[in-house]
């Protein structure tokens, strides 16, 4: 009797999670994909909408807490709001430092920790944040060099603060440039015209073995020596 009642105490149990971890689900549905076309549409989120997402993540988190996704989006929502303080970013990072510490090999968090940082010294430049931001960058760069998303995601940024970056920073972001160039057919010439909007040129031109890319890239540099 004992053991039918507790077998039923059980059955009941994993039920309710079941059901909790559904309605989570559900309930998130609608805000991951609005952040995610807002992202890819570059569409920065207004107060009011962030505070609505932000609602329905939080009750998805309360009702399934062991999925650290939901904090994440949180976290991405806010990035990408209208209007950052100093406190926001505080929050945004405290936590995406909560999600990798519950999935500490998912990239895309360290990836979004880096346009954090990114931000912070954008907007707040000084040797404290800058190390913050070489500090994520290799965190991101160190796990997952050959992701497209973190590809995309990291190389705007490795472009943009090249000057300033750290010598094994570099290394490897050469290495996710150039792996970049090589497979990814979608992005490859997006990658290459960043090199050469960036004048990045001499940088990578002997770690490029594609002829045609090869051959842009010393044409632009032909070009510049002429003007």
């Amino acid at each position: 009797m004992k053991f039918r009642l507790f077998a039923l105490v059980v059955i009941v149990s994993l039920f309710l999670i079941a059901s909790s971890q559904l309605i989570a689900e559900l309930i998130s549905i609608r805000p991951i994909n609005q952040i995610e076309r807002n992202e890819e549409k570059q569409i920065e989120s207004t107060d009011l909408s962030v505070e609505k997402l932000k609602s329905r993540l939080r009750t998805s988190n309360s009702l399934n807490s062991y999925n650290s996704k939901y904090i994440f989006f949180e976290a991405r929502i806010l990035l990408n709001s209208t209007s950052l303080t100093e406190k926001d970013f505080g929050y945004i990072t405290s936590l995406l430092d909560q999600v990798i510490s519950q999935s500490p090999t998912w990239h895309l968090p360290h990836c979004y920790k880096v346009i954090a940082m990114n931000k912070v010294y954008s907007s707040q430049p000084s040797i404290i944040t800058l190390n913050y931001l070489q500090q994520a960058l290799n965190n991101a760069l160190q796990l997952s060099l050959y992701e497209v998303e973190t590809q995309r995601l990291l190389l705007p940024i490795i472009f943009e603060n090249w000057e300033i970056l750290e010598k094994e920073n570099k290394i490897l972001a050469e290495k996710m440039a150039v792996h970049a160039l090589e497979t990814n057919n979608a992005r490859k010439l997006h990658v290459l015209l960043s090199i050469i909007e960036h004048n990045l040129m001499e940088e990578f031109l002997p770690l490029i073995n594609d002829k045609w890319q090869r051959a842009r890239i010393m044409k632009e540099l032909t070009l510049n020596d002429k003007g």
